[in-house]
């Protein structure tokens, strides 16, 4: 066996293990994100108790804060073990500084020896360093948000589609075949509303993006530029070809994700009846 083969063999063997090792730890991760997952479903259930004959006693108001508290931990974990190895520790990063940003906030507050002027000032300040550590981690803002967005439509996709169940009127086979179809047609539908912008309300435009820009928003990031008494033509021209760049990619992917919708509802009107159909027209599900 020549060098070549050997080396070819070596490389080979090493991608198989690499391969290996990726899988593992992909399967760990979901094996947390269910941990975590299931952590966060007892606890909501404690503090909620189901309807039952054997229903438990609500728990006390220090209990539920301890609850609450818990589930707010273990929703940022959850939500960074979803965005991965690389913007998960950064987004748990964000979360600490965060929360050490918002416990100095309410300590200013609760200190009565301070008065008006010096709470007012030293209060600035700290919004000042939450804005800037919202433009550090811009990126990872956006990120964590679509995360949270997504698990939230996935559970109330699954509660519509329990809903949906006894309109139809199908029997136990035909609804088989007809719930995969309509669930992805809702997450077309739920991933169209995601880029689709609403637009801003003429106050909230006037008033509250300038006193309080988003940085992880291209709007956010122009407002935040145009403000800077610094800012150079140069530097705001250069945001304002970041935010239209942003909108022209968002309009192409939103004209993609109707494409995918209408082939979606396409999909799902064949597996109906008349009667079916009009039933998921009134629902706003086909149009």
């Amino acid at each position: 066996m020549n060098a070549r083969a050997v080396w070819v063999m070596v490389l080979g063997t090493a991608g198989i293990l690499a391969v290996g090792s990726a899988r593992a730890d992909d399967d760990a991760t979901k094996a947390r994100i269910s941990a975590v997952e299931r952590r966060i479903a007892d606890l909501r259930r404690e503090v909620r108790p189901a309807a039952t004959a054997t229903r438990p006693a609500t728990p006390d108001l220090e209990r539920r804060r301890e609850i609450y508290a818990e589930i707010r931990t273990l929703t940022a974990k959850l939500t960074a073990l979803k965005l991965g190895p690389k913007l998960g520790p950064r987004y748990e990063a964000f979360v600490r500084r965060s929360a050490d940003l918002t416990t100095q906030y309410r300590a200013l507050y609760a200190d009565k020896s301070l008065d008006a002027e010096t709470r007012n000032a030293r209060a600035a300040e700290i919004r000042k360093r939450q804005t800037a550590l919202s433009t550090e981690y811009a990126d990872v803002i956006r990120e964590a948000t679509a995360v949270r967005t997504a698990a939230q439509q996935a559970v109330a996709r699954e509660k519509r589609l329990k809903a949906l169940r006894p309109l139809l009127a199908m029997a136990d086979d035909e609804w088989a075949a007809l719930r995969p179809t309509l669930r992805k047609l809702l997450e077309r539908q739920d991933d169209l509303r995601r880029v689709t912008p609403t637009g801003p309300s003429f106050r909230a435009t006037t008033s509250y993006l300038w006193k309080r820009p988003k940085p992880a928003t291209p709007v956010g990031a122009l407002a935040q530029t145009v403000q800077k008494t610094a800012a150079t033509p140069a530097e705001i021209e250069a945001a304002i070809k970041a935010l239209r760049a942003k909108r022209a990619a968002e309009a192409k992917k939103r004209a993609a994700l109707a494409a995918e919708v209408t082939r979606a509802r396409a999909a799902v009107k064949g597996l109906l009846t008349v009667r079916q159909e009009a039933v998921l027209i009134v629902e706003g599900v086909l149009d």
